[in-house]
């Protein structure tokens, strides 16, 4: 069974792939889960439909199972012949094929590169000329996926991911199943550091064990173990709700590249001094741990943002029940003192029935004077509560004002966070470097420093043997010319005997 694809600029009706042009294969430093894999990838056949979007990190989709297939076909079709295209391939430790990429080279503007993924039936592709491949090699690859057939028939997509769900369904259900009767005592690991919990571990009422270290108990909390039904702190604490948005690109490159042998606080390869943070369940170095609230530094920094919102909320909450609260106050005070004059004109005016004329003139003077001062005195009050509404008004405007600001300086606070562990890993980095040539340099010193003493040996030997020679030179020249006089002396000596 082969995938083949009308090409019109053939003279073959029918084009069959089965290779990759100028492929290397990449093996990555993580294995696969295969159950967490076959889970995404039956996620993948429920789609009905390609979804695009253009984000920071570059253009991503996500696609069924099927339809990825025909992708995945529809590049290596395309990009087969071409000469400024490199494809690898990367597997995990195990050999399977996590991803395909396909880097297209421009020697004058850039490329970009296109990046499949098998786990999530999904695409990234990002690089300087990425608006090249949307409005040109984007359009070629959907033309040869319609016109891609299987066995000369048209692919129906819908029943294919239907096929491909159900077997995948069965293939989880025995891989699920298998896992669960190969579980024993001695493969029994720790919440936070998943390692075995062979010795000093309790059970959590939840089902899990945790290591005493780990759960950081006291001595006396071991001893009451026995006694109690113990709940590790991970259960006892509330779920936390972390206030923090990645982008689709960021959230595909994080999910494909993740892996347990860094940490992701610092960055550096993880040692057995680990454990995993109760909030966001990685694991990380203990000393990237915040001690007072047992999570790692990035979830104590969302944690800590949190709650300085839900405190700006609540603020903003008891300032407008104190409005409301005036406001009742004043309906109540003007019922209360129109009921009480109304009151007292009604005892008036019956006590004017009972008294001669000069006793009512003297009684209707007497009212009219406390009418007058209770209307003054709610008056008076109305206009405290005017000036005590403005006021909270005001005193509303400027929180709102406030709040902003915070809300602003609240992000730019969690950016902060983010670029500070960026910088600290990079600043190690480059510690590490400047050691490196530190250590370099003073070597090629030390070379110098003995070439140099080697030639002033050299220089001095020379100087002493040459010394030595002119001293030889002399001593044999001043034996010669004694030699020549004796010789000279004995010749006259013999001349003379003659």
């Amino acid at each position: 069974m082969a995938l083949t694809t009308k090409t019109p600029d053939t003279n073959t009706s029918n084009k069959v792939i089965d290779h990759i042009h100028d492929s290397d294969t990449i093996t990555k430093c993580y294995s696969l889960n295969i159950e967490k894999a076959l889970k995404k990838k039956l996620d993948a056949t429920k789609r009905t439909e390609i979804s695009y979007e253009i984000t920071g990190g570059g253009l991503t989709a996500e696609l069924d199972a099927i339809s990825f297939e025909l992708l995945l076909f529809a590049c290596k079709t395309l990009y087969n012949d071409m000469s400024n295209v490199r494809t690898d391939i990367s597997k995990d430790k195990g050999g399977n094929i996590v991803q395909y990429t396909f880097m297209v080279k421009d020697s004058i503007n850039g490329g970009y590169t296109i990046n499949l993924y098998t786990t999530r039936c999904s695409m990234l592709v990002n690089g300087k000329k990425t608006n090249n491949f949307i409005h040109k090699d984007l359009v070629k690859i959907h033309a040869i996926m319609r016109k891609t057939n299987l066995n000369g028939l048209k692919i129906d997509k819908d029943n294919l991911n239907k096929i491909l769900a159900d077997k995948l369904e069965h293939i989880i259900s025995n891989v699920e199943a298998n896992n669960t009767t190969s579980v024993d005592s001695n493969s029994v690991r720790c919440l936070k550091c998943n390692r075995n919990c062979k010795t000093r571990a309790v059970q959590c009422t939840n089902g899990h064990w945790v290591h005493y270290s780990c759960e950081k108990l006291s001595l006396t909390e071991i001893q009451n173990l026995p006694h109690i039904d113990y709940c590790c702190k991970t259960c006892s604490k509330q779920p936390i709700t972390v206030p923090y948005a990645i982008t689709a690109a960021e959230a595909l490159l994080r999910e494909e590249t993740i892996d347990d042998e860094n940490c992701l606080v610092c960055n550096d390869v993880m040692t057995n001094d680990k454990q995993a943070c109760p909030t966001c369940n990685h694991i990380s170095h203990n000393k990237c741990f915040n001690i007072n609230s047992d999570q790692c530094y990035s979830c104590h920094a969302i944690e800590e943002q949190r709650i300085l919102s839900e405190n700006q909320t609540q603020t903003q909450v008891e300032n407008e029940t104190t409005i409301n609260k005036v406001t009742d106050h004043q309906t109540d005070v003007s019922h209360v003192d129109t009921t009480t004059i109304m009151a007292g004109k009604n005892n008036l005016c019956n006590g004017i029935q009972h008294t001669t004329p000069t006793a009512c003139d003297k009684v209707n003077n007497t009212p009219q004077i406390i009418i007058s001062e209770k209307e003054q005195e709610q008056q008076n009050k109305q206009k405290e509560l005017k000036q005590q509404e403005l006021k909270l008004k005001k005193r509303e405007e400027q929180l709102r004002l406030k709040e902003a600001v915070v809300n602003d300086q609240s992000k730019d606070k969690t950016r902060l966070y983010d670029m500070l562990y960026k910088l600290e890993a990079r600043n190690n980095e480059l510690e590490k470097t400047v050691k490196s040539l530190y250590h370099k340099i003073n070597n090629e010193d030390n070379t110098m420093n003995s070439n140099n003493e080697t030639r002033e040996s050299d220089r001095s030997s020379s100087n002493s043997t040459r010394s030595n020679n002119d001293s030889l030179a002399n001593a044999i020249k001043e034996k010669v010319s004694s030699l020549r006089i004796y010789i000279k002396e004995s010749r006259q000596r013999n001349r003379s005997s003659y």
